[in-house]
């Protein structure tokens, strides 16, 4: 979720004739260039890769059970990245000597690549958040000792469940180079969020710092792959335009069995045709020859879609199979990424938020943008606000009221 967008970023970039080094593990490099979806890497020589040496450390394997949806177990993947920080200032030092400007963009969450930065007189440091500015403002807002609404119409999302204890005490330790950045830059566009831009500019930790919306950062028009077209995309083909129901919650999460049960008998009784990309969420390093378990599906479910119904095991192209005629909306964790590539290719969503900025994202998606519908509500019911297994028949209501001919959902695609 934060590789993808700043390689597409990158990719502006080179346009522009400016030379970028894409720097991470050797792992998420090859990562980023291994899911990278609507455009040749080849095409761009401008941009390099460098990768920067990550200590390996045990990783224990997801839990798909856990009432937490937040990935918990990449805790000790995101605590030894303090480790990078020797070879990073070794490779500003040099960038710094050979150029005449080093612009350094960052994830907030490295911000101390930003207080590096800062003893070189010719670098300058910016921060990039994969985030929605709507999820960002909500989220200080709900910092505040006396939190105001986002809107007078609009109650903040609790942000109870949506992280792990651990993961705000990394938060708090990796921020405190940000205000040391010229600002920050968000994946979004005016249209969608300038009103939440807007009100970003003007809270106390955005003076003398600005914000800029470059979103949609991925291209619209995808370039058309030379390998041989995956069998998803040949089901697509043979199915009426808007009719299919693109279902997938990311790469780093997981549904408890007993939700994917229940899940799986939603969507056959919506009688809608369906994608479905099931999965388990990834480890730190995909490329670990490490079996997954096996997720069981109902008994006779698959014999029984068979023809109006998909499983896709493993990964799978998100923006080839949105940008696809046949697909009609989106059931969706409501990760920035995927809600941008969602609205900007014209599918709604209806919307499942398991953690992180996935609630606040969602509330923007049916109450402000209104271009989705609700299957499972944020209760902000502490720890366990992600528990509460979904109901096949509320899944299958939900897949009817998005895909079905209905007024409600024609203004939604509208």
């Amino acid at each position: 979720g934060h590789l993808t967008p700043l390689l597409h970023f990158s990719r502006l970039l080179a346009l522009r004739r400016l030379p970028v080094v894409f720097l991470g593990s050797s792992a998420h490099n090859r990562q980023a260039k291994l899911r990278l979806q609507g455009w040749d890497l080849a095409s761009f020589p401008a941009i390099s890769f460098h990768d920067l040496p990550l200590p390996a450390c045990p990783i224990p394997d997801p839990d798909p059970e856990s009432a937490v949806k937040f990935p918990a177990h990449l805790q000790p993947m995101f605590d030894v990245s303090d480790r990078v920080r020797d070879p990073l200032d070794q490779l500003l030092a040099k960038l710094s000597a050979s150029s005449r400007r080093v612009a350094v963009v960052h994830d907030p969450l490295m911000s101390f690549a930003a207080e590096l930065g800062s003893k070189y007189p010719n670098v300058e440091a910016f921060a990039f958040r994969c985030v929605s500015a709507f999820s960002s403002l909500s989220f200080q807002l709900n910092q505040q000792k006396d939190p105001k609404r986002v809107r007078p119409d609009l109650d903040l999302v609790s942000p109870e469940g949506c992280f792990t204890k651990e993961f705000l005490e990394f938060v708090r330790r990796r921020h405190h180079g940000v205000p040391l950045t010229k600002g920050e830059i968000f994946n979004t566009l005016d249209e969608t969020e300038g009103e939440f831009v807007g009100r970003l500019s003007k809270m106390p930790q955005y003076r003398n710092r600005r914000i800029w919306g470059i979103g949609p950062i991925f291209p619209i028009q995808l370039e058309k792959s030379s390998g041989p077209k995956p069998d998803l995309l040949n089901w697509l083909d043979k199915q009426p335009e808007r009719s299919v129901l693109y279902v997938s919650f990311g790469s780093i999460s997981s549904l408890s069995l007993a939700q994917i049960h229940q899940l799986a008998l939603g969507l056959e009784r919506s009688g809608q045709r369906f994608l479905w990309v099931l999965h388990c969420a990834d480890r730190g390093d995909i490329f670990m020859k490490t079996p997954d378990p096996e997720i069981r599906l109902p008994e006779g479910f698959q014999k029984r879609v068979a023809g109006s119904g998909l499983v896709v095991r493993g990964w799978a192209p998100q923006l080839e199979i949105l940008s696809h005629g046949a697909v009609g909306g989106f059931l969706s964790h409501c990760g920035w990424n995927s809600c941008m590539e969602s609205l900007s290719l014209g599918v709604p969503l209806a919307t499942w938020p398991l953690h992180s900025d996935q609630p606040a994202n969602a509330q923007l998606v049916t109450e402000v943008l209104k271009v989705g519908v609700v299957v499972r509500q944020w209760t902000g019911a502490g720890a366990g606000a992600a528990e509460e297994v979904v109901a096949a028949e509320r899944i299958a209501s939900a897949a009817r009221r998005l895909m079905a001919d209905t007024a409600e959902a024609i203004e939604i695609r509208n």
